[in-house]
């Protein structure tokens, strides 16, 4: 087979592609090349910016700084008061450095369109783009303010990174725990709906009887943080005829219906006033449970609510003991096992996983990121072999003709030499 010359240009003559040349040669090669048409890596404007945002730590201490003074402003501020002049000015200084802050890092990066532009980057979308573009028309967005500082900490990022990564494996638990929550609320719908609404009413019309007025069920004096909740007569739980007597003058009332003034009862060992409580003795239905209508087992969706305070173990024994006066007493066997599973068990299953898929996936951004920087410096130990190599070669090759499968024999050499290191260092194949 015949060879082929090929004819290599001396050094320091005409290169045939001087675009492929200087793109290699970008000092920030994942960034645009050239912004708003004009403005190159190296012109003098825009070097100063690419200095200025990706090598300049200063820059980031001063984020850190602005966004801390954020977090003092609306620390300081009270709600339904005119702003002082101070913050307002201060609230000025912010959005106004943020806003420079990303004009000077679009206009270094570039906007889009490559591996390091500007909105490439998903913290930047967000905690700075977004957010400044929104809080230049909306005054809620500078709650959202002390968030900027997620994007300026690489460890702050990483622990969000991880907690995001865990919601898949989060939503499964999730899914287990309603589950567990609607079976119980199921129950509970199927024995003791309507039931928490059970009052003892009056059996008689006191003021046609006895010229009194009194409630139309029993209320104590604590009103409805402890209701009084019974079950029918025939039926477990409490009944109505443990109602607690009348108490005038802390002393409590012994005589029954009518006033005692009629019989003339009166004397010495016996408390001169009316039980009237003794009227209470007719349970059934009213209209409103208890805690305003919020603790009942109506339906689904309020059993829902009620066992989720269970589960929350916050005042979950009120709750268990309404039952138990209009059910029966062994109504706290359903509240006790709805407290291991749901406090304990499906809680302790949760922070299992939260735990371990979190430490799980900030091992794995761990390791990414040292991957990344062995990558990095891999690949500048490559581009200065090839450089040197490549420069040997047009050297020696200079003012004669290399044949194609002489060129090829020192390729193969060649990347032979370069990559037989990155075996041994870094086991890439």
């Amino acid at each position: 087979m015949p060879e082929v010359a090929l004819t290599i240009q001396p050094h320091g003559g005409p290169n045939p592609d001087p675009g492929l040349e200087e793109q290699e040669q970008l000092p920030y090669p994942d960034l645009a090349p050239v912004v708003l048409g004009c403005f190159k890596q190296t012109s003098r404007p825009r070097n100063w910016f690419l200095t200025l945002t990706s090598s300049s730590t200063w820059l980031r201490y001063v984020s850190i700084l602005v966004i801390l003074l954020d977090c003092v402003s609306l620390g300081i501020y009270v709600p339904g008061q005119q702003r002082s002049y101070k913050l307002k000015l201060l609230d000025s200084i912010v959005v106004t450095y943020f806003v420079g802050e990303m004009f000077s890092k679009m206009f270094a990066m570039g906007l889009f369109g490559y591996k390091g532009s500007y909105l490439s980057n998903y913290w930047n979308r967000f905690f700075d783009f977004f957010m400044d573009h929104l809080g230049l028309h909306l005054q809620v967005s500078q709650v959202l303010g002390p968030l900027r500082l997620i994007s300026r900490v690489a460890s702050m990022r990483d622990i969000v990174s991880a907690v995001l990564f865990i919601f898949p494996m989060l939503a499964n638990v999730l899914c287990l725990y309603m589950f567990v929550v609607h079976i119980f609320g199921v129950i509970g719908v199927q024995l003791w709906a309507g039931r928490l609404r059970n009052r003892c009413f009056l059996g008689e019309d006191p003021t046609a009887m006895y010229n009194v007025s009194l409630s139309p069920y029993y209320v104590n004096k604590y009103g409805e943080l402890q209701t009084f909740l019974c079950s029918p007569e025939g039926t477990s739980g409490r009944h109505c005829g443990e109602v607690p007597p009348n108490r005038e003058n802390h002393q409590i009332c012994s005589l029954a219906p009518p006033a005692p003034s009629v019989f003339g009862l009166t004397g010495a060992g016996t408390n001169a006033c009316v039980n009237w409580n003794v009227l209470y003795n007719v349970c059934r239905a009213g209209a409103q449970n208890p805690n305003s209508g919020a603790t009942n087992f109506d339906n689904i969706g309020y059993a829902w609510i009620s066992i989720f305070q269970v589960v929350t173990l916050e005042g979950w024994s009120n709750i268990m003991f309404y039952v138990m006066n209009v059910y029966s007493f062994w109504s706290f066997l359903y509240f006790i096992f709805v407290v291991i599973m749901g406090s304990y068990i499906m809680m302790n299953v949760c922070g299992v996983v939260i735990s371990t898929q979190f430490s799980d996936n900030l091992e794995h951004l761990r390791r990414r990121e040292t991957r990344r920087e062995n990558s990095d410096v891999l690949g500048e130990w490559l581009c200065s072999k090839w450089t040197g190599c490549l420069a040997v070669i047009r050297r020696r090759a200079s003012n004669r003709s290399v044949s194609v499968r002489s060129l090829q024999v020192i390729s193969n050499k060649l990347v032979g030499f370069l990559l037989k290191p990155a075996v041994d260092n870094w086991g890439l194949l």
